[in-house]
């Protein structure tokens, strides 16, 4: 009724501040701000949401990209498989659909947007003479329909129509930030998969293919490995470059007295840049509560 009887009045000519006691001026000012105030954090969590998801998006490609050219070396062809290029990317997520096409001395890496907020992208890498090349592009707006493929014209490559070539990585992220990104997703991604191992087989593996997440025990940044021990596993990312920093995560099992024994885990990052041999500290389960062990910090996967 207030807010009506206000309303009313901000309507009339001869309405006068002074006719209502200044509580009820600043409720008025309150419920006309709140929603504009409302409505920009939102266009902000938005704004952040679609840059982060649209990161692991170029990135994820970006890998693709640079594994098809690994796998080229190693096997003389490309693959049509997300699976066999063995960086535990899952073809399909809730924002994004990954997928490849083989063509003759070219593949081509797809990550398409799910959401109509979010850009789509394509990697690209030709066989030329005895060599690769890669090139990766987004789309120029925001949809959830495959982008065009990029093309090779004598040797240089473009993107195409309606796309545009993007650098590997976001201006405003470091490259030892997004190399980082791979060892963070690998290790956590493990651990969740041990947990999904043992209970299906009331234990640990020790083998990192065992985890079925088609990651390979050796990248160019990271050798991954695993440590079975009595009621834990721990899951490595070790750098191989002294600028990143390695990870390691831990998976235990907890008796609780309703739900029998569980599996709890926990994710840590060195706090600084190490040996690359040097593996970190595992993380200690105190009683029920896991912590970090010395030099690392938790973090979320």
């Amino acid at each position: 009724m207030l807010l009506n009887r206000l309303i009313q009045q901000l309507a009339l000519t001869n309405f006068r501040i002074d006719n209502f006691p200044s509580w009820q001026i600043g409720l008025v000012l309150i419920i006309l701000i709140l929603p504009v105030i409302f409505s920009k954090v939102a266009e902000a969590q938005l704004s952040q949401t679609v840059e982060s998801e649209e990161l692991a998006a170029r990135q994820y490609v970006s890998w693709m990209n640079r594994t098809q050219q690994a796998y080229y070396a190693e096997t003389a062809e490309f693959t049509n498989s997300v699976a066999n290029l063995g960086v535990g990317i899952k073809s399909e997520n809730p924002n994004y659909k990954y997928s490849i096409s083989t063509e003759n001395n070219t593949v081509f890496s797809y990550g398409v947007s799910q959401n109509s907020n979010f850009k789509s992208f394509v990697g690209g890498v030709f066989l030329i003479g005895n060599t690769t090349q890669k090139i990766l592009c987004q789309a120029n707006a925001a949809s959830t329909t495959k982008p065009a493929n990029p093309t090779n014209n004598n040797g240089t490559l473009a993107c195409g129509a309606n796309t545009i070539e993007v650098s590997q990585l976001s201006p405003t992220v470091k490259a030892s930030e997004a190399d980082e990104a791979e060892g963070k997703q690998y290790v956590g991604s493990m651990n969740k998969a041990q947990q999904a191992y043992y209970a299906e087989n009331t234990g640990f593996t020790s083998s990192v293919a065992n985890l079925g997440l088609g990651i390979r025990s050796e990248t160019a940044n990271y050798r991954y490995s695993i440590s079975v021990e009595n009621q834990a596993v721990f899951n490595y990312g070790v750098s191989k470059q002294g600028k990143l920093k390695s990870f390691v995560g831990g998976v235990f099992l907890i008796e609780d007295t309703t739900a029998g024994i569980t599996t709890v885990r926990i994710l840590c990052q060195a706090k600084t840049n190490g040996a690359s041999t040097t593996k970190p500290a595992n993380p200690i389960n105190q009683n029920g509560t896991l912590v970090c062990g010395a030099n690392t910090v938790e973090v979320v996967p």
